[in-house]
């Protein structure tokens, strides 16, 4: 296969996208020392910590722990124009690039998080210096529409809501959980918690393109579209006053879990319907988040299968 054929661009479906870039990453391993020192790869540069292409003008990262990036004033205006799927943005702090502010009003009319960062910040995210000020990580996944989602949803339903998890092992995990659970959709914050990047698809075998994923900017408001839609939502915390093992889930349920050091915020938790626990021997104050959601998440689901 000859690199400089592949257009990254028009790969639309995600798992193409993404065992595309997992190829040419895999390639480019093998073979960077011969393509720095022969040539034999047009428009490679010479770069130690990440692999890169130019491709139609537009810097792909293909490294494996920042995921998808994309730097330059067009290739990151034209994906917020696009809709496409940008995880957030970042732009030089120092000086204020060239149309930096028209990629900040993007971000905000498309709700994409973004950020003033310093300029090594930048170098370090794109891999090169030449990204124009303005950098922005991608998805490697679609995200789902609440609205589609809360519509496709069955009269039995649960939804898993994720308050700033922070590490992507742990979203990959979660994830993967709570599609062997059967769950309708899962919501995630879009600030504070870890990128839906790479390293997330592999933490969750794959299972990312089997269930809805929906990025949100204020999880409260997404709370009360749920109790609007006829969802209750339960917040997974040590303070809950009764345990996921007396609980008679309803037909239609959330169940929220928090970051692994801090939990559920404050303004998320009195969102909630109601505070539930799981309860644990001996000293041991709480569990990994991954591993709390799951042991809620199958208990909702042997009620709801015993419905069906």
């Amino acid at each position: 296969m000859s690199l400089k054929n592949v257009d990254v661009q028009t790969c639309a479906p995600p798992i193409i996208r993404y065992i595309i870039g997992s190829a040419i990453s895999q390639m480019l391993t093998q073979h960077t020392l011969a393509v720095q020192n022969a040539g034999r790869l047009p428009n490679a540069e010479r770069l130690p910590n990440a692999k890169r292409l130019r491709l139609q003008g537009m810097v792909i990262n293909i490294d494996g722990m920042a995921g998808e990036i994309i730097c330059g004033l067009n290739p990151v205006t034209e994906s917020l124009r696009s809709g496409h799927r940008v995880n957030r943005v970042y732009l030089a702090k120092e000086s204020r690039a060239k149309g930096s502010q028209q990629v900040v009003d993007l971000a905000r009319e498309q709700r994409v998080p973004f950020d003033f960062v310093p300029q090594a910040k930048l170098n370090e995210l794109a891999g090169t210096r030449e990204h124009q000020g303005i950098v922005a990580a991608v998805s490697p996944v679609e995200y789902a529409n609440l609205d589609e989602c809360l519509a496709a949803c069955p009269k039995v339903a649960t939804l898993l809501l994720l308050d700033q998890v922070q590490h992507p092992k742990n979203l990959g995990m979660l994830i993967r959980t709570a599609v062997g659970a059967g769950v309708s959709g899962v919501i995630m914050t879009a600030r504070g918690g870890a990128l839906l990047d790479d390293s997330v698809v592999r933490a969750s075998a794959g299972t990312v393109f089997h269930v809805p994923l929906i990025s949100c900017v204020k999880l409260t408001q997404v709370i009360k579209k749920l109790k609007d839609s006829g969802f209750w939502v339960y917040g997974l915390d040590a303070s809950g006053k009764d345990d996921v093992f007396q609980i008679n889930w309803p037909d239609r349920c959330a169940l929220v879990a928090g970051n692994e050091s801090s939990g559920i915020r404050h303004g998320v938790a009195k969102a909630c319907d109601e505070l539930v626990r799981i309860p644990l021997a001996s000293e041991l104050d709480s569990l990994n988040v991954a591993v709390a959601a799951g042991i809620g998440l199958f208990q909702v689901a042997s009620q709801h299968n015993e419905r069906k």
